[in-house]
């Protein structure tokens, strides 16, 4: 069933995994021959293995045929995902690199390189982290953040699971919603936003979130002071809708 899979881009292992892949039942294909991390009912997230290069894939199913029909021949969040990644890249930002995105029946695969021992941000803080090494992922985040913020580009869903770390630092990862806004002068306030939503549930010291603060104004070259402002507002939305969905957890960074 080759013929039923359309290559939308190509960054090298296109071909190889257009050619093994199952179209017709790309999850069932993904359990029996890679290592499945997260699956629900839109999407099906592993670990493969291809040509000896670990990579990282993600399956999008379409939730109706129409828009199966739109993702194969109009984009979609893998297109999206895969631009963003050749955009940052060639920005000099940190982002696993593109392999390929395909277009199947029933959806689409993003395939990238795999960041080897990486461990996201919320499981490492989960896991449980001595306060020296807090710091020092706090001053690795908000360098990462400042750099992405420097160069004009916003996340877009910037939680602390989209945060990864290795040994050599943080990368950016779930790439659908970046944004270059152009003229805007800085793209930075939804990110930082849901950043320091997380925080707040997932209970970050104070001292600690001061150490990511510091670190983000010193790396983009402006005070705190004159950024919160326009971090509030959009924390005060995303606040609301977090209580609303699991009620009153963790405690305020940032004033009401």
């Amino acid at each position: 069933m080759t013929g039923a899979v359309r290559v939308q881009r190509d960054g090298g292992l296109a071909s190889t995994l257009a050619a093994a892949i199952d179209p017709a039942d790309p999850v069932s294909w993904l359990e029996r021959h890679a290592q499945v991390v997260k699956r629900d009912r839109n999407s099906c997230v592993a670990l493969l293995t291809l040509q000896q290069q670990p990579c990282f894939i993600k399956y999008y199913r379409a939730r109706s045929a129409l828009q199966g029909l739109w993702l194969r021949h109009a984009g979609g969040r893998a297109v999206r995902a895969y631009d963003a990644a050749l955009a940052l890249g060639r920005a000099d930002l940190p982002v696993p690199r593109p392999l390929a995105c395909l277009a199947l029946p029933g959806g689409q695969l993003l395939l990238t390189e795999a960041v080897t021992g990486g461990r996201d941000l919320r499981s490492l803080w989960q896991a449980g982290v001595a306060a020296g090494e807090l710091e020092t992922l706090m001053a690795g985040a908000a360098r990462t953040l400042a750099r992405l913020h420097r160069a004009g580009f916003s996340h877009g869903d910037c939680k602390w699971s989209n945060l990864l770390w290795s040994d050599s630092g943080f990368q950016l990862i779930d790439l659908e919603g970046v944004r270059q806004p152009g003229a805007k002068p800085w793209p930075g306030p939804r990110d930082l936003a849901r950043f320091v939503l997380n925080g707040e549930d997932l209970g970050l010291p104070a001292a600690a979130f001061r150490h990511f603060t510091d670190g983000y104004s010193a790396a983009l070259g402006r005070p705190w002071e004159q950024l919160q402002p326009a971090v509030l507002p959009v924390l005060r939305r995303l606040r609301r809708r977090h209580h609303k969905s699991y009620g009153a957890r963790g405690h305020r960074l940032l004033p009401e």
